[in-house]
């Protein structure tokens, strides 16, 4: 697949991390455990001997942080547990795998550029004028979008919220593997404070902003990912859009949608700000590891019933004259 991308002269970008692992693995060397991290990078060393010739763009992990909530702070992913001290611990470790896996690949190929991809909500307040929204508001996207950016600009990973998380752990030398950012961009979220200890928020989405919902509920908002993406070019890296795209089986909602966020796209090249790529997802109707294969993000639709025959959308075609212009 990598070899024939090249003859197409596309250049190919290698996710080394996307949610899945062996079984054995959340067994034995779960991520709360340090040992995971020398598993990690034996797969990494098995890869870039493969690779690391060819690819010169690495995504080491795909959403660190949603991961670790999915997996330790609501237990819908493996390893199923429900524990923020673990929460942080996984996610601390993940991101020493990733300061290892960067030195790994830099010295099989120095020109590699590795980065990690971060997924970005625009999170603002339910009510406007509430300070407990605002304070809540202010947390979720210290924790969801900042954190992470954040640890790799003072070598620490750290977080506060009264009563509820505290953490805070140095990573030596973390500040320097990093060469660009990738940004997962889909909707912007309201936040409202909730009387209640365990759970003292709840997540809205509103159609305030008139372009309707996607399949599985999220508001389309475009200027949400032209204001993540100042707001990550602050960090002083390149940045990849590495996902955006939309849930829908209404090919010309896609359509609307691809337009809207494309127009983004132009506007932030022409601000100057550093986008070196957009990457849609998805090229196929996907399985999505919480909703399974209801959800049609596809430029190029699946049918699961007669052989996974696929259908080729409107979509499709708009993007691919959209990128020609471009070439």
């Amino acid at each position: 697949m990598v070899d024939r991308l090249l003859e197409l002269g596309i250049t190919p970008m290698l996710t080394l991390h996307h949610f899945s692992h062996p079984a054995w693995f959340h067994e034995s060397f779960p991520w709360h455990k340090p040992q995971s991290i020398e598993i990690f990078l034996r797969y990494i060393s098995k890869i870039i001997t493969k690779f690391a010739d060819r690819i010169y763009l690495f995504i080491t992990f795909n959403e660190p942080v949603v991961w670790v909530l999915a997996a330790y702070g609501e237990g819908v992913f493996p390893p199923g547990e429900v524990d923020n001290n673990k929460m942080m611990h996984a996610l601390l470790n993940i991101l020493k795998a990733h300061k290892e896996a960067y030195k790994l690949i830099k010295s099989a190929n120095r020109r590699a550029k590795i980065g990690i991809a971060k997924h970005l909500i625009s999170f603002v307040p339910h009510a406007r004028f509430s300070p407990f929204d605002n304070m809540l508001t202010l947390f979720m996207d210290n924790f969801f979008n900042t954190m992470l950016p954040v640890a790799f600009q003072k070598d620490v990973l750290e977080i506060k919220l009264p009563f509820l998380l505290y953490f805070k752990e140095k990573i030596a030398g973390l500040s320097v593997t990093i060469d660009f950012w990738g940004i997962n961009y889909y909707y912007r979220m309201f936040v409202r404070m909730r009387v209640n200890k365990t759970k003292p928020f709840e997540l809205i989405f509103k159609n305030k902003r008139g372009l309707g919902f996607s399949d599985l509920g999220w508001e389309i908002y475009p200027e949400g990912l032209l204001e993540n993406i100042k707001k990550m070019a602050l960090y002083g890296k390149d940045i990849y859009v590495t996902e955006n795209g939309i849930a829908a089986t209404d090919d010309k909602l896609r359509v609307r949608f691809l337009r809207e966020h494309l127009k983004i796209i132009e506007e932030g090249i022409g601000y100057g700000l550093p986008i070196r790529g957009y990457f849609h997802w998805s090229l196929l109707d996907n399985y999505e590891w919480l909703e399974g294969t209801s959800a049609r993000f596809g430029l190029v639709g699946i049918n699961y019933k007669r052989d996974h025959i696929r259908l080729e959308k409107e979509s499709l075609y708009y993007y691919s004259n959209f990128i020609k212009q471009w070439a």
